[in-house]
């Protein structure tokens, strides 16, 4: 089939990141859009030939260790996931296989390099998903206001519903929470993504090691997740101990480190600290013992999530669910809520 695109109903446009951005796992980032209707769209390619070529990170020497593997799991797994706090996905194309007949490669051994015999990459793999721009773009965007403080909060209140969503319901570990992972709609939405990593945890898979994570975990994550991100059992490899926690052990970590760096940033407004109502939490978050790191969904009942701002796009978020007396109050409001800046007219 070649590299052809033209069997999706989508523009691929402008690039504006290629693949080679730190945290694009080798997929360049294009504008895009439906062509029924002209809806803005984001566009990931990837081009299989050159994953096979790129190693993960540059400390890897390992030649099964490029990008094509977990292109492949990501690519895969993003088809199945839906909720409103992971990016959108509208459609998949493997340019190879345009009728999704590929060959599954998760059982495979993931430290074996993939032969020319296993699977055909001469084409892409394109990923279109709802409008949205890298976590990093996003902050860089921010004047350093106070007023954006409630607007990071509203996004750790997203990632958290996110993984959430992974842990209780999907029960999996997403395995790579960082600012690479997350990426920002126009509406200021955080929105989780990149699934190369994607494992259960304490689940059989296959005798490769005994119980979860899987063997393409073990042997990716360490190439994949910044070290910061990664908590101390990953770093040494004590894989006994994850397979024996809870799911949300290793994110809760994480997530952790990347609450610490959303608020370290200049347009945070938050003058590079943690805000005071979060410092407890984030500290139980990250502490070395991994029989003691709390789930993730409870943080929402922290004070720092109770502002006008969070209530306001929860509230928005979750509207068709609301009852009509809560529609009608909050709607009442809206004018008090424009005229005091708490939300944007826009």
């Amino acid at each position: 089939m070649g590299n052809s695109a033209s069997a999706l109903p989508y523009t691929v446009d402008d690039q504006i990141h290629p693949p080679t951005r730190p945290g694009s796992y080798g997929f360049a980032i294009h504008n895009g859009s439906r062509k029924s209707d002209s809806l803005p769209v984001t566009v990931f390619k990837a081009t299989k030939s050159s994953l096979l070529q790129t190693p993960l990170s540059r400390q890897s020497r390992d030649p099964s260790q490029n990008q094509f593997l977990c292109a492949v799991q990501h690519f895969r797994k993003c088809k199945t996931l839906v909720h409103p706090n992971l990016l959108k996905v509208y459609a998949t194309l493997d340019t190879d296989y345009p009728n999704g007949d590929a060959p599954d490669l998760s059982q495979r051994p993931p430290h074996r390099p993939v032969g020319s015999g296993e699977v055909l990459t001469a084409g892409d793999l394109l990923i279109v998903t709802e409008r949205a721009v890298p976590l990093a773009d996003y902050l860089d965007s921010l004047s350093p206001t106070s007023e954006n403080a409630a607007k990071v909060g509203w996004g750790l209140h997203n990632l958290i519903n996110a993984l959430g969503f992974l842990h209780n319901t999907a029960k999996l570990a997403h395995g790579a929470v960082c600012p690479g992972s997350v990426y920002v709609t126009p509406a200021g939405d955080f929105k989780l993504f990149n699934y190369s990593l994607l494992t259960p945890v304490g689940a059989q898979d296959g005798g490769a090691g005994g119980g979860g994570p899987t063997a393409h975990f073990r042997h990716f994550e360490g190439a994949v997740t910044p070290n910061e991100y990664r908590s101390p059992e990953r770093l040494e490899n004590r894989w006994d101990a994850v397979s024996s926690s809870a799911v949300h052990t290793m994110d809760a970590f994480s997530l952790g480190v990347l609450v610490e760096h959303l608020y370290g940033q200049p347009g945070a407004g938050t003058n590079g600290k943690i805000p005071m109502k979060l410092q407890k939490a984030v500290k139980r978050l990250v502490t070395p013992n991994i029989r003691m790191r709390p789930r993730v969904l409870p943080l929402l009942k922290c004070p720092v999530f109770d502002s006008p701002y969070v209530y306001a796009m929860d509230f928005l978020d979750n509207m068709s669910v609301k009852p009509a007396e809560d529609k009608v109050r909050f709607i009442q409001g809206l004018p008090d809520l424009l005229n005091r800046g708490v939300l944007d007219r826009d």
